[in-house]
């Protein structure tokens, strides 16, 4: 098995469709808000970010995943891969709980 004692989750990232993070005894599956992207430069990077930042942070893997989506949403909201202050998450992560995971 790829996950295991020393990895626990496996996330793919599938843009604008979201993301699946695959562990030992489930699989979370996250939407993206949808957000008309002005550049979606950086918008991985800043997935990536969000989701590091939030398992570090003890979050729970469906919340670092919906850290991640509004961050990542959010990144594709500015020009030249300019990350978004956390302080934008909130009224993102509203619309993230509002849509149906795939």
């Amino acid at each position: 098995a790829v996950v295991g004692a020393r990895l626990a989750w496996v996330v793919l990232t599938h843009g604008a469709e979201g993301a699946v993070a695959y562990g030992v005894e489930e699989t979370a599956r996250f939407p993206v808000p949808r957000l008309a992207p002005v550049d979606a430069t950086g918008a991985g990077d800043a997935f990536a970010a969000g989701l590091i930042h939030g398992l570090l942070s003890g979050l729970a893997i469906r919340r670092s995943l919906e850290m991640a989506s509004a961050w990542g949403a959010l990144a594709t909201q500015r020009l030249q891969s300019v990350p978004p202050p956390w302080t934008e998450l909130a009224a993102v992560n509203d619309t993230i709980r509002d849509a149906e995971p795939w």
